[in-house]
């Protein structure tokens, strides 16, 4: 598939499955355009926070500083398995320093989860804890 196919079927498709798999296809094929797509999407409220964790799981790790200001600065709470997926990101992928300003804010959004949400991602965020000193 061509480019313009791909991001056809992510703009288009009423199917998640076939969304991320064109996703992933995309950041493959044709990273720069994919990362232009992904953070419109990662703008957006309304789009399913398990097709944005899946377009963060995308993201080459020089770009997460670019991912973070979209998400953290939405005014709807960001889902605990989002949050989540940012936190092994920022773990696993060793961000640039720009991207550790972000750190206060990400400890800020979960504080604000549930009990429950907490425990869901609990594994991930000790780790967070630990390695940037919260």
């Amino acid at each position: 598939m061509i480019a313009t196919e791909l991001e056809n079927i992510i703009r288009n498709s009423n199917d998640l499955d076939s969304m991320q798999e064109a996703a992933v296809k995309l950041s493959e094929l044709l990273y720069s355009r994919f990362l232009e797509i992904a953070l419109e999407y990662l703008e957006q409220d309304e789009v399913d926070a398990y097709f944005q964790a899946l377009l963060i799981d995308c993201i080459v790790p020089a770009d997460i500083e670019r991912v973070l200001p979209c998400l953290l600065h939405r005014e709807k709470p960001i889902e605990s398995y989002l949050l989540g997926d940012i936190m092994k990101n920022m773990l696993y992928l060793s961000p640039q320093d720009n991207a550790r300003k972000y750190i206060p804010e990400i400890n800020e959004r979960y504080q604000k989860l549930t009990d429950d949400e907490k425990e869901s991602i609990r594994e991930y965020y000790e780790e967070f804890k630990n390695q940037y000193s919260l």
